[in-house]
């Protein structure tokens, strides 16, 4: 198995005026519905231990509200966890000041929100891409970095669970072939 590139130990985020002392009420047994009814908290993630490992995918599956996306902003720090630890290739996130936290988002992390944050004026391939574009970084390193072989060991299936994802969001009828064909995705529409 590949080595750990992201760990998430017994992290916890409580929204409200006072997520510390939320997190007490928590860890002294207050459940989601009675932190929110008797102290006006908010549980957002609760004691969430997490291992990703290079070259490999991980889904993160829920219902609306169940805090998914509170979940991977955790991991850049577009949200800040009340406790818990988070590290990317062995380096703890939360040490990062303002300048280090900048670099890494736009070199080591990335994430494309829900549907509304899509450019619907650009195709799949483009909205994976800008922030790489806005790098100044050329085209074909982009293709390589994008994309791979569908055959290698690294990405199997890769065109199922692009399609997969793709018609669960709402976006029907992008279809992918065995052999990805880069100019036909990178001009494939998402509206």
């Amino acid at each position: 198995m590949s080595a750990v590139k992201i760990k998430i130990e017994s992290l916890y985020k409580i929204f409200g005026k006072n997520p510390k002392e939320g997190m007490e009420h928590v860890k002294n047994g207050v459940d989601k519905a009675e932190l929110l009814e008797k102290y006006n908290h908010v549980l957002g993630l609760k004691d969430i231990n997490l291992d990703i490992h290079e070259k490999s995918i991980q889904v993160v599956v829920g219902l609306s509200g169940s805090g998914k996306s509170t979940l991977i902003r955790h991991i850049n720090r577009l949200i800040e966890p009340t406790s818990g630890k988070i590290t990317v290739d062995r380096t703890d996130v939360m040490s990062y000041d303002k300048n280090a936290l900048r670099n890494f988002r736009r070199r080591k992390t990335a994430m494309v929100f829900q549907r509304f944050a899509l450019m619907p004026h650009m195709t799949v391939i483009k909205n994976v891409s800008l922030g790489l574009e806005m790098q100044g970084i050329d085209p074909k390193e982009i293709e390589k970095i994008i994309l791979c072989d569908v055959q290698n060991e690294i990405c199997p299936n890769l065109e199922k669970i692009f399609e997969n994802l793709l018609n669960d969001s709402g976006y029907q009828g992008i279809k992918f072939e065995k052999k990805i064909d880069f100019e036909k995705l990178y001009n494939q529409r998402i509206n």
